[in-house]
């Protein structure tokens, strides 16, 4: 059965993308900027760890290899994480992370289908009118507070020094400043995990989250869908493609196969890395040392993807594609997509 993972920071949270405190590619001043949503590995993490905790057994380090893969010896085969969502006083959003645009949550409905004003050009829908949406809820990113420090190292008797030369910053995000009731929220599937609710580490430098973990409806009313030209498929959380790819022809093959045809892409799309794995080294395995996993153009949250479904068009066949998500990584929560249905905005 499908349940819910709902996840409430507790004070400054640090949610940084892949690679910070790099020396190797930051040189002797690194610093990390939190993002004021969790990347989905972080998530995937969490998750990890307490699915090893509900079998008593320890957290396997990630080895060298295809990273998706070691995620799913912990999580199971055929794992499903979908989100995420945005909880703001029992109300529901989605993030809207683009350049061009302000940093904010937009409104969505998780018990029918969504829709949205959006501009049309050239008879093909575009941008969705958020004018109308900041006017009604208006949910800015937080604010955020810097630390500045002297990078530490471990020495082999675990004993903490100084790195010579080596300064770091950090910028963290304060949830309270969206709302004190702010929470991210996961719908899972396929996942051995116990009904909870606990405290946990959750982010970077000692960020804290109050984990609950409950059974829960199936989302079906979002993706009924009906007949329409275009749909609106909204970038929930990154779409990981390689780079030797085109970013346009892959997202297109892709939503091919499942049925639809991709006419529009609306947002952005920017390097993304995947973190970092610990190999084990010596003959006991008792070292480690971390190597970075691969870097991945990602389409950004809040971008858009409009389809024309096929002859054979079922609902079953867009909630599969958007849960089941697009590109590297869908496995573990990356490239899920959330269906609205485009209304002409009339400007």
């Amino acid at each position: 059965m499908m349940k819910k993972v709902v996840i409430t920071p507790i004070g400054k949270a640090l949610y940084r993308g892949p690679g910070e405190f790099d020396r190797s590619s930051r040189g002797v001043h690194s610093s990390a900027v939190s993002n004021f949503y969790p990347y989905p590995s972080t998530v995937a993490g969490l998750l990890s760890w307490l699915v090893k905790a509900d079998r008593k057994r320890g957290v396997r380090k990630l080895g060298s290899g295809d990273w998706v893969s070691k995620y799913k010896e912990m999580l199971g085969e055929n794992p499903l994480i979908y989100g995420p969502f945005y909880r703001v006083e029992e109300e529901y959003y989605v993030v809207y992370d683009l350049r061009n645009k302000k940093r904010m949550l937009i409104p969505i409905k998780l018990d029918g289908v969504n829709k949205y004003e959006v501009i049309y050009k050239y008879e093909y829908p575009g941008e969705i009118d958020t004018t109308k949406l900041i006017k009604e809820r208006k949910i800015d990113s937080g604010y955020y507070q810097d630390r500045i420090g002297i990078r530490l190292d471990k020495t082999s008797n675990n004993k903490t020094v100084e790195r010579g030369g080596g300064l770091y910053t950090v910028r963290f995000f304060h949830p309270e400043s969206i709302s004190m009731d702010l929470q991210y929220v996961y719908f899972i599937d396929n996942i051995d995990l116990k009904n909870r609710s606990i405290v946990s580490r959750f982010g970077g430098e000692g960020s804290v989250a109050s984990i609950s973990i409950s059974e829960t409806e199936t989302l079906d009313e979002v993706f009924n869908i009906g007949s329409a030209r275009f749909i609106g498929l909204y970038v929930l959380s990154p779409i990981l493609i390689p780079t030797d790819q085109n970013v346009y022809t892959h997202l297109s093959n892709e939503i091919s196969n499942c049925g639809f045809e991709l006419r529009r892409v609306i947002g952005e799309s920017t390097l993304l890395g995947a973190g970092f794995s610990s190999i084990p080294i010596g003959s006991s395995g008792s070292g480690f040392i971390r190597r970075r996993r691969p870097i991945y153009n990602a389409v950004k949250p809040g971008s858009i993807l409009y389809v024309e479904p096929g002859e054979n068009y079922t609902m079953d066949a867009l909630k599969k594609l958007c849960m089941k998500g697009l590109g590297v990584g869908r496995e573990v929560g990356f490239g899920k997509l959330i269906p609205f249905q485009p209304i002409s905005s009339g400007e």
